[in-house]
């Protein structure tokens, strides 16, 4: 998915500017730093989270996700004060994308931490 394809899934599924960040790899396409996602991870209050009635699996930290699409809505890892706001919506910066890579620590995820810590430390 890239930029515009993550800011239709957005709009098509409603998801509430207010209550919602998107992290991850959507955040990164955002911010214009990889090209394109598989998917969109979202982390949101839990009050929103239980409104959903979406299907549940679980995801990468191991806790219940709520399903839609290319969507994955979680109510863990959400972090307001962290944010960029894009189009309205609130997009995790890159220290946090960066801190949350570095704590899951998938092989898959190596060489984004690498590039990432460059470009906070001024060096990408």
């Amino acid at each position: 998915m890239n930029i515009n394809d993550i800011f239709a899934a957005l709009d098509k599924y409603k998801i509430d500017k207010d209550e919602c960040i998107i992290i991850s790899g959507a955040s990164l396409v955002a911010q214009g730093i990889i090209q394109s996602t598989p998917d969109i991870d979202i982390a949101t209050t839990s009050a929103y989270y239980h409104s959903l009635k979406w299907e549940t699996k679980i995801g990468a930290m191991g806790k219940e996700i709520k399903c839609m699409d290319c969507i994955e809505i979680s109510n863990n890892l959400y972090e307001p004060k962290e944010v960029v706001l894009i189009n309205g919506y609130k997009f995790a910066n890159l220290n946090y994308v960066l801190k949350v890579k570095k704590l899951l620590n998938r092989e898959k995820d190596k060489k984004l931490i690498s590039i990432l810590e460059k470009i906070i430390d001024g060096k990408g």
